[in-house]
């Protein structure tokens, strides 16, 4: 969702930006179907939005490739009885309006003029792999792709040292043409 939000304020906004990051984003139109989009095609529509501690390892086994970071389930009950239940109707709802706008970025891709940094990983489950590809032909900005081996969705908790450094390499790249203009 942020990635997918980053790009849409980039074109909208692209006076503001110098550079942009997105991180496996969403509203890109999916060539292929994700296992997330599989579950929801076939009636689990909040998949994403667990309200029990099942459903919890199930979204978790769907955002991580390392299931080994899969929270155990007294932290997973945790999650689910103070974190999901109180807010869960505001989450279905915003769930939806994603689900209802999924190819809202990918018109906006050719309105994006800062240099732009695309993270995918290698193993992502919530949004196919294969977006990349849409990205790489919608986009008119000079565009680096960095694909995370042993990575699903969540690349900051399961490569953070890797997404960090990859981050900071592209930004510094384009802070130092911005700091000499």
């Amino acid at each position: 969702m942020g990635g997918g939000l980053a790009g849409c304020y980039a074109a909208s906004y692209p006076e503001k930006m110098w550079a942009l990051t997105m991180i496996c984003p969403g509203g890109i139109k999916v060539p292929e179907n994700s296992v997330m989009f599989e579950k929801i095609f076939q009636g689990n529509r909040h998949v994403m939005i667990p309200e029990t501690v099942e459903q919890a390892e199930e979204m978790f086994d769907i955002c991580l490739y390392n299931k080994s970071l899969i929270p155990p389930k007294q932290l997973l009950k945790g999650y689910v009885d103070y974190y999901m239940r109180p807010h869960v109707s505001f989450f279905k709802e915003l769930f939806d309006a994603i689900l209802e706008q999924e190819d809202v970025l990918t018109p906006l891709l050719g309105k994006i003029t800062a240099p732009t940094q695309v993270i995918w990983g290698r193993h992502e489950q919530v949004l196919h792999i294969s977006c990349v590809d849409v990205i790489k032909k919608e986009m008119t900005a000079p565009l680096h792709v960095d694909i995370i081996e042993d990575c699903g969705h969540t690349v900051p908790l399961e490569t953070p040292q890797k997404a960090a450094s990859l981050i900071l390499t592209f930004r510094d790249k384009f802070a130092n043409k911005q700091n000499k203009s």
